[in-house]
């Protein structure tokens, strides 16, 4: 329940890049399935024209978890979760990849999840040329 009071403050802090709504956020806590769990929710909730990418860091463990949707029409447009993350994922240490729609990642530089969210407009701009 705290992660999804989370997830309506990620939504209302969505902001435009390139005419896409991107979510982009860190929740601490959650593992690769809450992550899906979570974004597979949203994705409903929020419909066309989005694109969200959610990371988790364990400092403890040294990890970090990525989940990134992207909507369908966006899809359709070129755009994949899977591309996005495994992008992303590079910046913490790792990799990942997945479906057009949904996708995960890792990582082994839970220092650098700030970092590397701050990166996805960038990202998403990159993959929309």
């Amino acid at each position: 329940e705290a992660l999804r009071g989370k997830m309506s403050a990620l939504v209302s802090s969505a902001h435009d890049v390139g005419g896409v709504k991107l979510i982009a956020g860190r929740l601490d806590g959650a593992d690769s399935n809450a992550l899906q769990t979570l974004l597979s929710d949203l994705r409903d909730q929020v419909g066309d024209g989005h694109v969200c990418v959610l990371g988790s860091a364990d400092m403890v463990e040294g990890k970090v978890v990525m989940c990134a949707s992207v909507s369908d029409d966006l899809v359709g447009k070129g755009i994949q979760a899977g591309k996005l993350v495994g992008q992303v994922a590079r910046l913490v240490g790792g990799g990942g990849g997945g479906r057009p729609q949904l996708a995960t990642a890792g990582g082994k530089q839970p220092e650098k999840l700030d970092d590397a969210l701050a990166a996805v407009p960038g990202i998403l701009t990159d993959l929309m040329a």
